[in-house]
């Protein structure tokens, strides 16, 4: 029986695994592990290249000239959210509209009719006063894409239906822009509005969301098993959903004021 050492190694452990190899077969023989505190005194006799690595992102993360950087000296503040629709996510939902509609109007000469984010991807709120980067990164921390993808209005019926209002007045939803959900609370029925008008079971749809809600995750599963009637597509050029949010960090861009997207009768 033959023995393969293998070394895993992460920022905080090192996992020398031994394995056992008979008749062609891998087998786990037994596993140990090792605490690598992240400090320099013990680092710099255990391993250079972790030590570089973690030195260059700290460089990164320290630098003025990055997280530091001021992207706006008078930010109002904007609340977190708490799971549900409030100042914070119309203003970022509406902005992301914003994008794909420029995008869609350049390439295919159409307006974007509607958009949406989740909540889970907006992860606090943002501070009154001068904006750095590393505030707005605290809130929008993942590496998501805006991207666009067509639906037909049946299709967005059917994907409205996971929005609903629940009997103690809770509404279970997502940040849109451009839309207008009336619940009526007794019935449990809703009423959906796109761009003002009642949605349009036989009309196509422009959607402006981002690629992990689009794409083959279907995060958050607000488009799971929506059929769609184009490929989604990310919007050009490529950069994370931060950073096509700095042009609208200032108040003037977008109104910061709550409208009737979401009313409960």
């Amino acid at each position: 029986m033959k023995k393969i050492i293998l070394f895993a190694v992460s920022l905080s452990l090192s996992f020398p695994v031994a394995m056992a190899q008979n008749s062609g077969k891998v087998q786990m023989a037994n596993v140990t592990h090792q605490l690598i505190p992240i400090n320099g005194q013990t680092l710099e006799t255990q391993n250079a290249d972790l030590i570089a690595f973690c030195d260059s992102i700290k460089a990164i993360h320290d630098s003025p000239d990055y997280m530091g950087r001021v992207l706006c000296q008078d930010f109002p503040e904007l609340p977190y959210h708490n799971g549900k629709q409030n100042i914070e996510t119309s203003f970022l939902v509406d902005a992301v509209f914003q994008v794909g509609d420029v995008y869609l109007m350049e390439k295919y000469q159409q307006h974007a009719d509607l958009a949406i984010l989740n909540f889970g991807g907006i992860r606090t709120g943002f501070p009154a006063g001068a904006l750095t980067y590393g505030n707005l990164f605290d809130v929008l921390c993942f590496d998501n894409y805006i991207a666009v993808q067509k639906f037909s209005g049946a299709a967005l019926i059917k994907a409205f239906e996971k929005f609903t209002v629940e009997a103690n007045g809770t509404v279970v939803e997502q940040p849109y822009s451009h839309v207008k959900i009336i619940y009526h609370k007794k019935s449990g029925e809703k009423e959906v509005f796109i761009g003002g008008e009642p949605i349009d079971s036989q009309r196509i749809y422009w959607v402006v969301s981002l690629d992990f809600i689009l794409g083959p995750s279907v995060g958050d599963r607000i488009f799971e098993n929506i059929p769609r009637e184009s490929e989604f597509e990310m919007v050009k050029p490529l950069e994370p959903l931060r950073d096509k949010m700095i042009p609208f960090l200032n108040p003037t861009k977008i109104s910061l004021k709550m409208d009737d997207r979401v009313q409960i009768k």
